[in-house]
């Protein structure tokens, strides 16, 4: 079978786009993302890729491959009657390599035909030590006798190790899907799709009333990308407001200033500061994701709009009312981030002041406690002072009494028998 847009390269698989511009088809660039970053996307012997096939006759087909034969026999099983395709690439960690090869991937770039502006979204993915390139998210659209869009949207998911904060995390999604008005068949690609988003798709698959209007109109499907990325947002704001809340607690309710014993305090300290830090770094980072989601809800809107116009698709109502409804609440999200950005802001300047104030007072304690070393050292020097002086008086005094003595025993020998001196005379001499 013949797969468009892949071609053999020196033995190797590669994927290039059929475009009708620079832009979505600049083919060079595209070829040497792939191969310059290929150490980093892909995993080099591991394969674990997913696949749905949605037949004509409405029956959905779940295909997963494990190594490199499979996935040759997933392109060879995919027949004229196959409508809807779908391609799951995964990560064993949000910061891992896909599970998939290059060649592999390359085969599904071509078998999409995907424009080169995708590529933009696959960069953010691989293997990551850090934070790095996780604020890349849009919508990029082109109208032809079909359609193809693509997006990418980061949310956060609970699931991680740890409490409060730390049992959160950020995952990206990136979609990409084609559609076909003329055959109604559409290629979608998902990269790195949580088990919600596709369970839930399964679900809107295998339910006959929706399938139809689905092969009609594929982007109502794009409706439950926003429904299950924006659902945990409250949840984790809740989770920051409580871990900003309790560090707010130690600053205000401090003691600074105040000798009297309090009830209630708090000991603050230069790691609260650090992890008030953390926490405007995290609500900055959440911030721009949510202004991208606002992105991608305006690009979809235009999109359904223009789609209408030309009638070829996004003329169901319920498109703009769930996007309105989408952007209405990660607007409110936003709204509740700005406000809790502020008040860390605020509380990061209170806790720097009550560190600044608690350095300033103790170098005073310490000014004072030297000062009153120094009075004591002088105490202590002059009453070692007077103590010599009082030494030096009782020394004087034994040397004027050893001399009265030296007179008073002459004076007494005179007094002396005769004998008695010639006797002690002798027994000097001897």
């Amino acid at each position: 079978m013949s797969i468009p847009g892949v071609e053999k390269r020196g033995g190797r698989w590669t994927a290039y786009v059929v475009a009708d511009s620079l832009y979505f088809g600049d083919h060079e660039t595209y070829h040497h993302i792939l191969q310059r970053l290929s150490d980093k996307l892909f995993s080099t012997n591991e394969i674990n890729l997913e696949s749905l096939l949605v037949r004509s006759s409405g029956e959905v087909h779940s295909v997963s491959i494990t190594d490199e034969e499979g996935a040759k026999s997933l392109f060879d099983t995919i027949q004229d009657d196959t409508t809807h395709v779908f391609f799951y690439t995964q990560q064993p960690t949000s910061w891992g390599r896909f599970l998939v090869t290059c060649e592999i991937f390359a085969r599904i770039l071509g078998f999409c035909n995907v424009f080169a502006p995708f590529l933009d979204y696959v960069q953010a993915f691989g293997l990551k030590t850090r934070e790095e390139d996780e604020n890349f998210c849009g919508y990029h659209r082109r109208i032809y006798n079909g359609m193809e869009n693509r997006s990418g949207i980061s949310y956060e998911q609970h699931g991680r190790g740890g409490t409060g904060t730390s049992a959160w995390s950020i995952r990206q999604l990136a979609v990409y899907v084609q559609y076909d008005t003329q055959t109604r068949r559409s290629r979608w690609l998902l990269l790195q799709p949580g088990e919600k988003i596709k369970c839930a798709i399964s679900r809107f698959l295998k339910d006959p009333t929706i399938e139809k209007c689905f092969s009609e109109d594929p982007m109502i499907l794009h409706s439950l990308f926003f429904n299950v990325t924006e659902k945990n947002w409250r949840a984790y704001i809740n989770v920051l407001e409580e871990a900003l809340a309790e560090l707010e607690d130690r600053a205000l309710y401090a003691r600074v200033g105040d000798q009297t014993p309090r009830r209630h305090d708090f000991p603050v300290s230069f790691m609260n500061s650090q992890m008030i830090q953390r926490l405007c770094r995290k609500l900055i980072k959440v911030s721009g994701i949510i202004e991208s989601s606002l992105e991608v809800a305006t690009g979809y809107e235009l999109h359904c709009k223009d789609l209408a116009r030309l009638g070829v698709g996004g003329g169901d109502p319920s498109l703009l009312v769930e996007v309105e409804i989408y952007a209405a609440r990660m607007r409110d999200h936003r709204g509740s981030i700005a406000a809790l950005l502020q008040r860390a802001q605020g509380g990061l300047k209170l806790y720097w002041q009550i560190l600044d104030y608690r350095n300033d007072e103790n170098i005073y304690k310490i000014t004072e406690a030297m000062r009153q070393n120094s009075d004591t050292m002088r105490v202590l020097a002059a009453s070692a002072r007077e103590d010599n002086e009082a030494i030096g008086r009782l020394a004087e005094k034994s040397q004027k009494d050893s001399r009265a003595v030296k007179v008073l025993t002459y004076v007494a020998l005179m007094y002396l028998p005769a004998q008695l001196v010639a006797i002690w005379g002798k027994c000097a001499q001897n």
